[in-house]
C-alpha cells in the first residue's frame, strides 16, 4: 500500500454524493458487523438517498455476504427488486445449495 493509496482511502466519502444518484435505482447491501465500511455510515448514506431505493441488511462482516451468505444476499429479497428495476433475470435461491441458504438471515426495509 502506498502513501497515495492511504490518502485516497481517507478521502473516500461515497455518502457525499448519494443524493445525486437518483432517479437511478439504488440497492444497498450492508453487513451489520462491517468494520471496513462501517455499517452506521452506510445506513446514514442510505437515509440521504432518494427513491427508488432498497436496503438489505445481512449478518456478519464485510466479506461474509460474498462468502457464507452469498446465496441469501444475492437472491431473496434482492432478486425480486432487481427484476422489477432492471427487467432482467436473476438466479433464484434454488440454484444454490440448501446449506448456503440456511446460514444467513436477512432483514429488509
Amino acid at each position: 500500500m502506498t502513501l497515495r493509496s492511504v490518502e485516497m482511502f481517507m478521502e473516500y466519502e461515497p455518502g457525499a454524493y448519494i443524493g445525486r444518484v437518483s432517479p437511478t435505482p439504488l440497492l444497498l447491501v450492508v453487513a451489520r458487523d462491517d468494520h471496513l465500511m462501517v455499517a452506521d455510515e452506510a445506513l446514514a448514506a442510505y437515509n440521504l438517498a432518494l427513491e427508488p431505493k432498497k436496503l438489505v441488511l445481512v449478518p456478519g462482516g464485510h466479506f461474509d455476504a460474498y462468502v457464507a451468505g452469498f446465496a441469501v444476499a444475492s437472491t431473496a429479497p434482492c432478486g425480486a427488486w432487481l427484476v422489477k428495476r432492471l427487467g432482467g433475470l436473476v438466479p433464484c435461491a434454488s440454484h444454490f445449495p440448501a446449506t448456503s441458504r440456511r446460514k444467513a438471515s436477512i432483514a429488509c426495509r
